[in-house]
């Protein structure tokens, strides 16, 4: 959202804000990544509870490294976005940024740096892209949901002439995994075993 509204706002031509919109993937899975990596080694080197934080009354409280790490993801997209918009438009972009700080060359100093027209269109585009979020994060389910498994939960009762024998859990299974668990598994047989 933030690489389209920036493209409508300070870039001029069409291609160069369609190639910054499709860059805003790939710029956020390199953020991640850096994440990632970072969440990582803070884990290794610090210990766990410092990297990702600790659980108080079962929830997740995160830790500042936590957090900074998250912020970093944005830095980094952010940068990428005025470092491709930049490549895009050279000198044009930067320009542009200087006119909407006032710094016009030439320019009286009460004379807007843009038409009205032109900042009532531009605040339009920046409220409704602030909405539409708003609703799409309004109706986006928060709960977790989890699909139906794609495997059989069963063994079958024969393969291939060979009966079923269903088998308990052991005792040192069931220390290892947590109540609710149940194991399933049988032993198969010839039926007309001699």
């Amino acid at each position: 959202m933030t690489a389209a509204l920036y493209g409508c706002l300070a870039m001029k031509r069409t291609m160069p804000r369609v190639v910054l919109l499709l860059s805003a993937i790939p710029l956020a899975v390199v953020g991640n990544l850096v994440r990632l990596v970072l969440l990582a080694l803070g884990s290794v080197w610090f210990g766990q509870e410092f990297a990702i934080g600790k659980t108080v009354g079962g929830s997740l409280e995160e830790s500042a490294y936590h957090l900074l790490c998250g912020y970093l993801v944005f830095a980094i997209a952010l940068g990428g976005i005025f470092a491709i918009a930049t490549a895009l438009e050279g000198k044009k972009h930067w320009s542009r940024v200087k006119i909407w700080n006032g710094s016009r060359k030439g320019a009286s100093d009460n004379a807007p740096p843009q038409s009205v027209n032109h900042t009532f269109v531009h605040a339009f585009v920046c409220v409704g892209l602030a909405a539409l979020a708003l609703v799409v994060c309004a109706f986006t389910p928060t709960a977790v949901t989890y699909a139906e498994p794609g495997l059989r939960m069963q063994l079958p009762a024969t393969v291939d002439g060979y009966n079923a024998a269903p088998m308990t859990m052991e005792a040192l299974e069931k220390r290892l995994f947590d109540e609710g668990v149940k194991l399933e598994r049988a032993r198969y047989e010839k039926a007309d075993k001699h």
